[in-house]
């Protein structure tokens, strides 16, 4: 799923659900999905970076080339991504998922 970073969280819980996709869950959250990339956001015992597959992201310099999970350094609501970057979308992976299921949770 390929989300602009401005996004809210919430319109890509929901759309996960009618995709239907579990790992993308976590963002029932308030915030958007740049704040959820930037702090590695997290609800229903999954964060961001458990989906996260690759963002854009420009610089004053350049985009910040960045397509692996480790290259972030995520922790508990924390990446180590530079501060001068900005998140302009983000691509996640879905583990297949039951609608009611994902519904429920």
């Amino acid at each position: 799923m390929r989300v602009g970073a401005a996004l809210p969280d919430v319109k890509v819980a929901r759309a996960a659900q009618e995709w239907p996709r579990q790992s993308c869950i976590f963002t029932r959250l308030p915030g958007c999905i740049g704040g959820a990339l930037r702090m590695n956001g997290g609800a229903y015992g999954q964060r961001t970076k458990d989906a996260w597959c690759k963002h854009a992201a420009p610089t004053a310099r350049a985009i910040f080339p960045s397509s692996m999970n480790a290259d972030m350094h995520y922790s508990y609501r924390h990446c180590g991504a530079p501060e001068d970057i900005i998140f302009t979308q983000a691509l996640f992976a879905g583990e297949p998922g039951d609608k009611a299921k994902i519904a429920r949770r």
